[in-house]
């Protein structure tokens, strides 16, 4: 379930497109009628589900919010975590050696760099989808803990302000919800003291 929600959170966020229309409802549908009674994320899915229609209308908006260049909402962990606000800062770096310590080649995820929002969710996707086959629990808590729980609430804050569609408010608050309840039940990830 959980690769699932990120999966979708990942498909929220990327740019619309009428060949994937179907897919990303379905995928809705089917974490609706899966989830827990007291899963925060339905009622968001619900309306996601509702405004989910014209997919010209969302491409417009998507673009207004998140294209390259001048963005309202700037969608990389670098721009939240770093002090310059760069997008290509520390941050996209340690993204980028967490996928390639699991055999993924983050200069070929679909053209965007390592700390972009549907890049990260992607890979925390396929690091709970591969969690019973190989050890990744440890990264998927540096990956939660020291990235997307650090920057994605400003990203949605910021992203609320920009006056979205129900759309894109509703997707802001599944995420943040997935987010949080995963900051709940992964631990953050243990560190070692440097002596002195």
């Amino acid at each position: 379930m959980r690769a699932h929600l990120y999966l979708l959170g990942a498909a929220l966020f990327d740019t619309p497109r009428q060949e994937n229309h179907e897919a990303v409802r379905a995928l809705m549908w089917r974490i609706i009628y899966r989830s827990p009674v007291d899963a925060r994320w339905v009622a968001p899915l619900l309306e996601i589900a509702d405004a989910h229609q014209d997919i010209e209308a969302l491409r417009s908006e998507h673009t207004r919010l998140f294209a390259p260049g001048q963005p309202r909402v700037q969608p990389y962990g670098s721009y939240w975590l770093e002090g310059e606000q760069s997008r290509t800062g520390r941050s996209a770096i340690e993204v980028s050696a967490l996928m390639r310590r699991h055999g993924l080649d983050a200069e070929r995820h679909a053209g965007r760099p390592s700390d972009h929002l549907v890049t990260e969710l992607e890979f925390m996707a396929y690091l709970a989808d591969r969690e019973p086959l190989e050890p990744t629990r440890a990264t998927q808590a540096v990956l939660l803990h020291d990235h997307l729980a650090l920057w994605v609430p400003h990203f949605t804050s910021a992203l609320r302000a920009s006056e979205p569609p129900l759309y894109y408010r509703m997707a802001a608050h599944f995420l943040r919800e997935v987010i949080a309840r995963d900051g709940r039940r992964i631990p953050a990830p243990r560190r070692t003291a440097i002596a002195a």
